[in-house]
Parts: structure tokens; C-alpha cells; sequence
């Protein structure tokens, strides 16, 4: 037995001598590649087939689904176009009970884990699944607020993720999200008001870029709305140009924007303007707007956004 033990004992350590050579030469090679360039896309390609690896992904809320599918192929998960064409499957959106033309706003921005290499329509579904659960959650929780809420009678729950949607776009601050939920809100119930049941925002007109670049407005188009997109009356998002909500959602809304929708500030303000701090400014008449506008426009260069 000692003759035995002393025998591998010698050849142990030519073996692992042997093995850390390897393990240096292959981390030198590893990392002349990566240094030289070339490495990250041969790492990235690696993943898709390393069997049972999973990924975390996470969506912030008001990302839009170009923007997660952008996130889902990055982390590789699933091809970008896979992941788009299954947010508008017909036969997908039907099985999950979402009656809109895509899975635009039933996208939950939450955090999740996937493998690595999962069918697109597997990805969509855990997404609209959560969000239905929330939804469901949100609702019970809130009947009675909901109940109350008597501006916009009998939203159904395409026309609730829309609105929110299109709250969450304009603030991110969770003490004015029931504030700009109040103002569209009061937009929708008085199509002969004012703002002849305009919403003018302008997170609308973007997303209707995302889907019609080919309008002469959109040309260019880079993430800032400008004076063009807002007069095009043929983007069928612009709501400066068309009265009430959009045919759908424009993002995917967080708890916060669902909530407020359901239980807004209250009150008979028409209009909102950055005041230039991160903040708005509230207004229950034009004329009012237009010296908040003023007023933002004199604090600084960050100033006053166009008139909503």
C-alpha cells in the first residue's frame, strides 16, 4: 500500500504541473484574443451554448418592447426580431388574453431569470403572464378607489395599461403620477373642452416614429420629438393631432403609473409644463399654462417643455 501511494504521489505532480501549464497557456491565448478584439463576440457566442446557464433580465418601467427586446438578445436569451414578431402573434397575444394588435404594455417591468436560449414566445409569455397577475392584484386591492374614479367612466383594461402607459412616459416622480393621470383624465371627459379631448403629449408622437419611420415627420428620427412630429397628423399615435387615447399602449407601465390611473390626484387641471427642477407645474386654464410656461422658461435654460 505505501509502495502504491508513493507511486501516485509521483506521478501527481508532473500531472498537476502539467494541467497548470495548460490553464496558463489557454488564459494567455483567452486573453491576447479579447485584448486584440474579437473576444467579447466569441464569449457572447459561447453563452447561447453553454447547456442549462441562466440570465437575469431586467426591464425598467417605461421601456417599450423595441427597448426590452434590445435587453432580451444582449443577455441571449432570444433573438431581438424573434423576440419583436412574438409580441405581435396573433395566435400568442389570444392564448394570453390581450386583445390589443401587440404585447405593447403587458410586458411587466420587473426583474426575471431565463435560460439561456429560450423561444421567444416562452419569453413573451412569462413577461404578459406576470403582468396579468399585477394587474389582477392592483385592481383587487384598489376597487374601492377605482370606483370612484368617475372622470373616464368604464375604462376597460386595454384603455387602463394605455393611459398608464402614456403616464408613465411623461414622470417618473411617483407624487405626480396621480396628478398627470388627473389631467389626461380630464382631457378624455371633455372632448369639446379646452383641448378638444387632445391628450398632446409627447411620448405619444415618439412611439408612433418606433412604429411608422418611414412618415416623412420621423426621418431622422432620434428620440427627440420635434414640431414636425407633433403637426403630422398622419402618425396615427400623434395625440396633438387625434383626440383621445392611443390605439395602444406606448410602453410598459409600472405599479405606480397602473395605480394612479385608478386612483388619480382629483381636481380640474388641464394642462401640465416642466418647471425646469424635475418637476411640473399644474394649471387649470390656458391662460394660466401660459404663465407657468413663462415663469419655467425665465428659471433657466433647462426651462419649460412645449405646452401640454
Amino acid at each position: 500500500t505505501t509502495e502504491i501511494y508513493t507511486l501516485s504521489l509521483h506521478y501527481a505532480l508532473p500531472i498537476f504541473l502539467a494541467l497548470l501549464v495548460v490553464f496558463f497557456v489557454l488564459s494567455a491565448a483567452l486573453g491576447a484574443i479579447v485584448f486584440f478584439g474579437g473576444g467579447a463576440q466569441i464569449i457572447d457566442k459561447a453563452r447561447w451554448y453553454w447547456p442549462g446557464q441562466r440570465v437575469t433580465l431586467s426591464i425598467p418601467e417605461g421601456f417599450d418592447r423595441f427597448q426590452i427586446a434590445a435587453r432580451v438578445e444582449a443577455a441571449g436569451i432570444c433573438p431581438r426580431a424573434a423576440f419583436l414578431s412574438a409580441t405581435e402573434d396573433r395566435a400568442v397575444l389570444d392564448g394570453l388574453g390581450v386583445s390589443g394588435a401587440s404585447a405593447e404594455g403587458y410586458l411587466f417591468p420587473a426583474t426575471y431569470d431565463f435560460l439561456i436560449d429560450t423561444d421567444a414566445p416562452r419569453v413573451v409569455e412569462r413577461l404578459v403572464r406576470e403582468s396579468k397577475k399585477r394587474l389582477e392584484r392592483i385592481r383587487k386591492s384598489m376597487e374601492p378607489a377605482a370606483a370612484s374614479t368617475a372622470s373616464v367612466p368604464g375604462l376597460s383594461e386595454q384603455e387602463w395599461v394605455t393611459l398608464a402607459s402614456i403616464v408613465e412616459k411623461e414622470t417618473g416622480s411617483d407624487d405626480e403620477r396621480p396628478l398627470v393621470a388627473q389631467v389626461f383624465l380630464n382631457r378624455l371627459a371633455a372632448p369639446l373642452g379646452e383641448t378638444n379631448g387632445r391628450l398632446q403629449s409627447d411620448p405619444t408622437a415618439a412611439y408612433g416614429c418606433l412604429l411608422q419611420p418611414s412618415l416623412a415627420s420621423c426621418h431622422d428620427f432620434d428620440g427627440r420629438v420635434t414640431p414636425e412630429m407633433v403637426r403630422d397628423p398622419n402618425n396615427s399615435y400623434n395625440t396633438y393631432r387625434r383626440a383621445g387615447l392611443t390605439p395602444g399602449p406606448i410602453a410598459n407601465p409600472g405599479e405606480g403609473a397602473l395605480r394612479a390611473v385608478l386612483a388619480p390626484a382629483g381636481g380640474d387641471a388641464l394642462y401640465f409644463v416642466a418647471d425646469g427642477s424635475g418637476k411640473h407645474v399644474f394649471s387649470r386654464t390656458y391662460e394660466e399654462h401660459l404663465r407657468a410656461i413663462e415663469r419655467a422658461r425665465l428659471s433657466g435654460p433647462q426651462g419649460a417643455s412645449e405646452p401640454r
